[in-house]
């Protein structure tokens, strides 16, 4: 048997897929129902099974803007500090323990201030206006806006132009020049630079100070000059805009976060901008799009508040909520209809779940079949309840081969392959050599090695489950998701692997395994003629040379394999015999 399973692992390497065993087709002719197997109760033919056929946010973004330039900065102001990075305390962090929103100030803010020219900015003492006047009375300047608010233009006079839009800036000096000269005089202002103004950040931020910017800046551009939000202590529901000690904006920066909601004040020179303390926390785990610790603004909330900000899975059916109540520890377990309507408090931890018991599955068909292609069935069902219901084409379908398809099973064949490549490998990479012409060898089989392994773990083990004993198909429980494959009926003999044409043989009654070999153009240089594998259509890997063949039938014949010269051989062989049955494929080295 080890020389068998030498060969078939040498002869995967010969080429890639091993051809579909499981054709479909379409074109039917007389319909009946799948043969009902002989250890089939009759009274269970009489009534089948009831089955049910199945067919088989972001926040709002933020639009585009132009590049924009750094405001001056005055002398008193504080120079530009560069922001914190702290992408690698937050990721070492599990997402439920950080508050929501802590990404929000890497630096970005910084990056993209602007330089305070947009149409709504309003025009205050010190800024810089662009004035043209061309035609009859010519004048080209920068002025600057005076302490009243006013600009001088030669011959004109003072315009007041402090409290006005950007927008509306050219029509009111446009007017004001006209009253003076009537006729073919002609205006065109633009607003230059904008004053820069300090802004104080204070409160729990990372570095509180006194901030250069534009009056039209955004308020997250000052917090995140200021280092961001405290993770622990600062809060992003309660952050205010001082004037002169008293509050004229407050902002929620969950409504920026989840609607793109943010106040736009108009800063003046000595501005503060106060972060609070953070005030009550609820954290959010599990099958939810948001896990984090959420921030309230009161200290006992309803738990529908909390669905809303976590956003818990379409698949989500119960919530474990721990916490504190009146000093001693508190759990509780609940629906999630239930949570919605519960209380929340200061300190509780809630984890979303699944936990829902369906006493439905989903089965697919695949192959030879009419009718759906996936059917929901009882819990338990086993495979004779399906097969009762599939309506077939006899003269198409080789009912006598049905197999599974299971996932479970694919995942633990493809646990073992990775198992065996990593001890492969790992052989390779350590084994030792008595002299230089050793080891060169060596290594040369440890590159081969390497360069296999990369191509394995590619290969995804089919999961297939052999159902096919003396009296039909096993009648086994169903999992969900799995799929019952009814072959083809076929009238050819597949050979594959190390022969000089592998291709597909028209069946001949009577013909043993040299015949089909001889029909692909004989053995290869490299095929080990005394190890043969042939996979039925139903799975089974059998020795082709001690069995007869039969239609539809796979042969694969392997490569030859020196152990003697090379070392790792019996376990290369091993790893390839596993994905040769796992996979129905051929690989080479």
């Amino acid at each position: 048997m080890r020389a068998l399973l030498l060969g078939a692992a040498c002869a995967l390497l010969a080429c890639l897929g091993a051809g579909d065993l499981r054709a479909q087709s379409n074109d039917y002719n007389k319909g009946t129902y799948f043969p009902a197997p002989p250890w089939l109760p009759s009274a269970t033919r009489d009534q089948p099974t009831q089955t049910e056929p199945a067919n088989a946010a972001e926040p709002p973004g933020q639009s585009t803007t132009d590049k924009r330039t750094s405001p001056p900065s005055g002398s008193d102001l504080m120079s530009q500090p560069r922001p914190p990075d702290r992408n690698a305390q937050e990721t070492a962090m599990p997402p439920e323990t950080r508050p929501f929103g802590v990404n929000l100030f890497q630096g970005q803010f910084v990056a993209q201030q602007e330089a305070g020219l947009n149409p709504n900015y309003v025009i205050a003492p010190g800024d810089r206006v662009l004035v043209n006047l061309w035609g009859a009375q010519q004048f080209t300047g920068q002025l600057i806006v005076d302490a009243p608010g006013n600009i001088f233009i030669p011959e004109v006079g003072p315009v007041h132009v402090a409290g006005v839009s950007n927008r509306e800036l050219n029509q009111v000096v446009a007017a004001k020049v006209s009253s003076v000269f009537s006729r073919n005089v002609m205006v065109y202002t633009s607003l230059a630079t904008a004053q820069p103004v300090g802004i104080l950040v204070s409160g729990f931020v990372a570095r509180p100070g006194r901030y250069a910017g534009v009056p039209s800046a955004s308020m997250l551009y000052y917090i995140d000059r200021a280092g961001g939000i405290l993770d622990e202590q600062g809060s992003f529901r309660d952050i205010r805009i001082l004037r002169h000690g008293t509050p004229i904006v407050t902002a929620d920066l969950y409504d920026f976060m989840l609607e793109g909601k943010l106040p736009a004040p108009q800063f003046v020179d000595g501005d503060t901008i106060f972060v609070g303390r953070k005030k009550y926390m609820v954290s959010a785990s599990g099958d939810v799009q948001n896990p984090a610790v959420f921030e309230f603004k009161e200290e006992a909330v309803s738990g529908e508040q909390l669905i809303k900000l976590a956003a818990p899975g379409v698949a989500v059916t119960n919530v474990a909520v721990s916490g504190i109540r009146k000093g001693e520890p508190y759990r509780s377990y609940m629906s999630l209809g239930e949570f919605g309507r519960s209380t929340v408090r200061n300190g509780d931890s809630a984890r979303f779940m699944s936990d829902g018991r369906s006493d439905r599955i989903f089965v697919n068909i695949e192959g030879q079949l009419r009718g759906p292609s996936v059917l929901a069935v009882r819990l338990g069902a086993k495979l004779s309840d399906v097969l009762n219901l599939i309506e077939v084409d006899p003269s198409r379908a080789n009912t006598a081969a049905v197999f599974l398809r299971r996932r479970s099973v694919a995942e633990a064949q493809k646990k073992a392959i990775e198992d065996s490549l990593f001890r492969l490998q790992k052989s390779a990479l350590t084994a030792r050599a008595a002299s230089d012409g050793v080891a060169q060898i060596r290594q040369g089989e440890a590159k081969l090695i390497t360069e296999f392994v990369a191509r394995a773990t590619k290969i995804r083990p089919e999961g297939r489950v052999v159902l096919a004993t003396q009296n039909g198909p096993a009648d086994i429980a169903l999992e969900p998701d799995d799929v019952i494959v009814i072959p083809r009926k076929s009238d050819v003999v597949q050979v594959s692997g190390e022969v000089v044409l592998p291709h597909d043989v028209v069946y001949q009654p009577g013909g043993d395994v040299s015949r089909y070999v001889e029909m692909a153009g004989g053995f290869s240089e490299r095929a080990d003629r005394n190890h043969i594998l042939l996979i039925r259509q139903g799975g089974e890997v059998l020795d082709a040379s001690r069995v007869s063949i039969k239609p539809g039938d796979y042969i694969m014949v392997l490569p030859e394999i020196d152990v003697k010269s090379f070392q790792l051989g019996k376990e290369l062989a091993q790893v390839l015999y596993q994905i040769a049955v796992s996979a129905a494929v051929v690989l080479n080295l």
